[in-house]
C-alpha cells in the first residue's frame, strides 16, 4: 500500500504538484478523498484512482493493474503473518469496479472510444495520454498555452474558472453535464464532461471550438463522474469560444452544447 501511494505522490509531483482542491475541481471527488489515496493509510479504490491519475495525465488502465497487484501483494502479505500475530486492519478496494456498459456491445463502446479518440485529437489517441511515470511536469509561467496543450501540464488549473454549463439530457433526465473551463493565465479554455451519480455508462465526445475555426476534441468511455477534458484552444484576439458534447449508449443519445462567448470576459477578465 505505501509503494501504491508513493507512485500517486510521484505521479502528482510529475504533474506539477496541483493542489487537492484544483484536483477536486477536475475530478469530482473532494480534496480530503484524494489526499487519502496517497497516504498509504488504505488502497483507494478504483473509481478515485482511475479519475485522480486521469486528472494528472496518466491513462487508468495502466494505474488500475498497479492496483490490483498492490491489493494482491497485501494480501499475500498478511497471508504470510502467523495466527499468533495481532490481527490488523486490512486494506481494501471500496466500491465496485468502474465498467462500461453491462450490456451487448460495451466492448464496442470501448473500441470505439479509442478509434474517436485517435480521429478527433490528431497525434494523440487516448491509449497514448501519458503513461505512470511520464507526465509533463506542469508550468508555472504566467504566459499563454499552446493550442493542443494538456490543461493541467500546461498549468492552467491553478486559476481556471468555470465559464458556463450546460445539462446533458436524455430521455427528459439530466445524466450529465458539459462544462467551459478558461484560465486566465493561459490564456485558454478546455471543455470537459462527466456523468451524474447512478448513470450507466456511456461514450462521450467532447468538443471545445473557436470562431476561427480552431478546435479540440476527444472521445472517451465516461465512467461514473469521472470527467473526460479536451485539450486547450487559444482565446481568439476577435471572436469566442463554444463547446458541445454527445453522449452515446445502447439506451440512446444525448447532446448539449454552450454558445460561443469571450471566455474571459464571462469570467470578469
Amino acid at each position: 500500500m505505501l509503494d501504491f501511494a508513493e507512485q500517486l505522490r510521484e505521479l502528482r509531483r510529475q504533474a506539477g504538484s496541483p493542489s487537492f482542491r484544483a484536483l477536486a475541481k477536475i475530478t469530482h471527488y473532494s480534496s480530503s478523498a484524494l489526499a487519502e489515496a496517497t497516504s498509504g493509510k488504505r488502497l483507494p479504490s478504483e473509481a478515485v484512482v482511475r479519475a485522480f491519475v486521469a486528472a494528472c495525465g496518466a491513462h487508468p488502465d495502466e494505474w488500475i493493474t498497479l492496483l490490483h497487484q498492490a491489493a494482491a501483494d497485501s494480501t499475500a502479505a498478511r497471508a504470510a503473518v502467523p495466527e499468533t500475530a495481532p490481527a490488523t486492519r486490512p486494506g481494501r478496494l471500496h466500491g465496485r469496479r468502474g465498467v462500461l456498459l453491462l450490456a451487448a456491445g460495451a466492448c464496442g463502446l470501448l473500441a470505439a472510444g479509442a478509434v474517436l479518440g485517435a480521429a478527433l485529437r490528431p497525434g494523440q489517441a487516448p491509449d497514448s495520454r501519458r503513461s505512470p511515470g511520464s507526465a509533463v511536469a506542469a508550468k508555472s509561467a504566467a504566459r499563454p498555452a499552446r493550442d493542443g496543450a494538456d490543461p493541467i501540464a500546461a498549468g492552467c488549473v491553478g486559476d481556471a474558472r468555470l465559464v458556463d454549463k450546460s445539462p446533458v439530457m436524455l430521455h427528459g433526465q439530466q445524466i450529465g453535464a458539459l462544462e467551459m473551463i478558461y484560465s486566465a493565465r493561459c490564456a485558454a479554455a478546455w471543455a470537459r464532461i462527466y456523468l451524474y451519480p447512478g448513470r450507466p455508462s456511456m461514450l462521450g465526445q467532447v468538443t471545445v471550438q473557436a470562431s476561427d475555426g480552431r478546435l479540440s476534441s476527444f472521445a472517451y468511455p465516461l465512467i461514473k463522474q469521472v470527467a473526460v477534458y479536451t485539450d486547450v484552444i487559444r482565446s481568439p484576439h476577435d471572436g469566442c469560444l463554444g463547446a458541445s458534447t454527445t453522449f452515446r449508449s445502447a439506451h440512446g443519445t444525448a447532446r448539449a452544447s454552450i454558445s460561443c462567448q469571450d471566455p474571459a470576459s464571462a469570467v470578469g477578465g
